[in-house]
């Protein structure tokens, strides 16, 4: 009866994609995926090769158990990385089926957990982690044997399951306690430090390793006492399972194969049973205890002070200045805009403060010719796909711009003012970080500034064609991701190609001015750039806002779609 229930929901599910199929998602899908399957490829065939290499030669080089362990750490650490990469970028779940929507119908919610789950695992990191594994299996068959294989197969598998299922839980636990106001501001505030700063230990510690000893040391040090806390670390910690079952299956010992996975499974179950919980915590609490039910305390209003949308804003029209300042305020309470302002802040503080520590190494005093461009680069490409799709999180506001009588290229307008406290901030804040740069200095600053002119503006003109032509929902639902993941993919190529050509000029610039070039012609030519944008934005503006206003019912179509229609 089960399967039977499991079988209909994703027939149903499927024939409700087909339904939504259109011409416009075929082209996109076909762009999308071309571009991203090239990349996996690429990426995995390298790694394929490099796993390989190490499970064939470079495990016979290990002196003790504990340096055979840490080589196979490595491949499990960068699945692990690139997993932990891929929770900070999507917090929210991308679930097949929205079980609010079966909640008054008489089937499990276990079975559509697990359905979910069972999706989710065809992601682009467990594909394209397939290629590899295959050839980090076919070096140990190479050294120890094919019958190594199937058993280290079944433990990596188990190694990615368990991975998988809790960060199935982990994104369902967010969304409950991102309800809570004061805990969703932490959340912000932490959660992109405490991943980049895992994301980083890795080279933490080997500037730890580089300071503190050589290789040689490093080696003797594993083949003793060290070496056998380090082994037994690995039955503790669930991130050692993989390296220790493929030891097993390397040395033919079926029983530590059997005890890796049982544990693995054990785990596994855990996490997809606290997972369910949370799920169905989070649809209750939002059946209950929603927005709608929620009173706050209202905030007394001073009496002789204007509303928000009638305060002027200098060389402006009354109606744009509104509209600049209702949409300021709205990006302002958004969740994805919050956590893209926070974000690149305290990854900032965190990579300039290893920069200063010699995390890096030496760069040979090199990166005064590129940092400059790259602390540009950063907020851009940060609020690159918002500032693409400006109408994205209107949603069905959209039909109050629809109503209103000013001119569309307003719109365009008060939605470009409304984001350029966020970008000239977060610009100001690294532009201010490259003075203290060797090399630095209040002119590097002072250029930067114009060039950030230039390319906001020139982001502003390609946008006023994006989001009139590409335009997506931005959802807020937290137990549910953005829902046209091919036109967010599509926007973020577009962003790709946009800042590619609009900073090579300013990378060419700076980089002239860190070789020698005057101060005087640098500036010039940054003036002569930022003009020239701002002619293209002003002719941009004035026609996309035409094309608006014929097209602003298939935006708000697009606006208004879900993923599942």
């Amino acid at each position: 009866m089960v399967a039977r229930q499991a079988a209909a929901l994703v027939a149903l599910r499927w024939r409700l994609f087909l339904r939504a199929w259109t011409l416009k998602k075929t082209v996109s899908s076909i762009i999308v995926v071309t571009f991203y399957a090239t990349l996996v490829i690429f990426l995995s065939g390298l790694a394929t090769v490099g796993f390989y290499a190490l499970a064939a030669h470079g495990l016979g080089k290990a002196d003790s158990v504990a340096g055979w362990l840490a080589l196979m750490d490595i491949p499990a650490g960068l699945f692990s990385l690139l997993w932990m990469w891929g929770l900070l970028l999507e917090l929210q779940r991308s679930d097949l089926l929205d079980l609010k929507k079966f909640m008054h119908l008489p089937v499990s919610p276990g079975m559509i957990h697990g359905i979910n789950f069972t999706a989710s695992l065809a992601g682009p990191l467990v594909l394209g982690s397939i290629p590899p594994l295959l050839g980090l299996l076919a070096g140990l068959g190479q050294r120890y044997g094919w019958g190594a294989v199937l058993p280290g197969a079944a433990v990596a598998a188990g190694f990615i399951v368990m991975l998988e299922a809790w960060a199935h839980y982990f994104r369902g636990w967010m969304a409950l306690v991102m309800e809570d106001k004061r805990k969703r501001q932490l959340v912000f505030a932490v959660l992109p430090l405490t991943f980049v700063l895992l994301a980083q230990l890795p080279s933490l510690l080997s500037h730890l390793l580089r300071e503190g000893m050589d290789p040689q040391d490093t080696a003797m040090l594993l083949q003793g006492e060290a070496g056998r806390w380090f082994e037994e670390g690995h039955t503790v910690m669930p991130l050692g399972w993989a390296a220790l079952g493929l030891r097993a299956a390397a040395d033919g010992n079926a029983a530590g194969v059997l005890s890796v996975l049982a544990l693995e499974g054990l785990v596994t179950a855990l996490g997809l049973a606290l997972g369910l919980r949370s799920t169905l915590a989070y649809y209750a609490g939002e059946a209950s205890n929603g927005k709608a039910a929620r009173k706050t305390a209202a905030t007394p209003a001073t009496p002789d002070a204007l509303p928000v949308t009638l305060r002027p804003l200098p060389l402006l029209s009354g109606e744009t200045a509104a509209l600049a300042r209702a949409f300021f305020h709205s990006n302002l309470r958004h969740p994805s805009i919050r956590i893209q302002l926070i974000m690149p802040l305290c990854v900032g503080a965190l990579l300039f403060a290893m920069y200063h520590t010699g995390a890096y190494g030496d760069l040979g005093g090199n990166e005064r010719v590129w940092m400059p461009t790259a602390l540009i680069v950063w907020p851009f490409l940060n609020f690159a796909v918002p500032l693409l799709n400006v109408f994205g999180a209107d949603g069905s506001g959209f039909r109050g711009l629809m109503l209103l009588p000013a001119p569309r290229r307003a719109f365009l307008l008060a939605k470009h003012l409304a984001f350029l406290p966020f970008m000239a901030g977060l610009s100001g804040v690294f532009c201010l970080a490259g003075m203290l740069l060797p090399g630095g200095g209040p002119a590097t600053a002072a250029l930067s500034m114009v060039n950030v002119a230039y390319l906001y503006c020139g982001f502003c003109a390609v946008s006023c064609w994006t989001s009139v032509l590409l335009p997506f929902r931005m959802g807020r639902n937290l137990m549910r991701a953005k829902g046209n993941r091919t036109a967010f993919s599509l926007t973020g190529l577009v962003s790709l190609a946009v800042i590619s050509a609009l900073f090579t000029p300013t990378g060419l610039v700076l980089n002239g001015y860190a070789r020698g070039l005057g101060f005087a012609p640098v500036l010039a030519v940054s003036a002569a750039l930022a003009a020239a944008a701002g002619l293209a934005y002003r002719w941009c503006l004035v026609r996309a806002g035409d094309l608006l206003h014929t097209r602003e019912t298939a935006v708000l179509e697009a606006l208004l779609r879900r993923d599942d229609e």
